[in-house]
C-alpha cells in the first residue's frame, strides 16, 4: 500500500478472492486473483524489513514508497525490538 494513498484495507478473505478498501469517497470492491499475489516465506526471527529487500528483485521495481502491512496492522518499528513487534502488554 502506498503512503501517498489515504486508503484503509477492511477486509481480506482467507482465499484471497475478494478485497474490500475503505477510500475517504465510498466503499471499494475489488476481486483479486491468485495471478495478483506474490508468496515470500521469511524467517519469523528476521526483521520485516527484509522482506522489501526479497521482494524488490522478483518484482524488478523498489517499495521504498510502500509500507508493510501484517494482518491489516501496520508495523511500527519504533514499537519493534529487532523489527519484531512487540506485544502489547495492557
Amino acid at each position: 500500500m502506498s503512503k501517498s494513498e489515504t486508503e484503509e484495507m477492511i477486509e481480506i478473505e482467507i482465499d484471497g478472492q475478494e478485497k474490500q478498501e475503505c477510500l475517504e469517497e465510498g466503499v471499494e470492491e475489488q476481486t483479486i486473483t491468485s495471478a495478483d499475489l506474490i508468496q515470500q516465506d521469511i524467517d519469523i526471527n528476521e526483521p520485516i524489513g527484509n522482506l522489501k529487500k526479497l521482494l524488490e528483485p522478483r518484482i524488478q521495481m523498489s517499495l521504498d514508497g510502500y509500507e508493510i502491512c501484517l494482518q491489516d496492522i501496520q508495523v511500527l518499528m519504533e514499537a519493534c525490538i529487532y523489527g519484531v513487534k512487540i506485544p502489547d502488554q495492557t
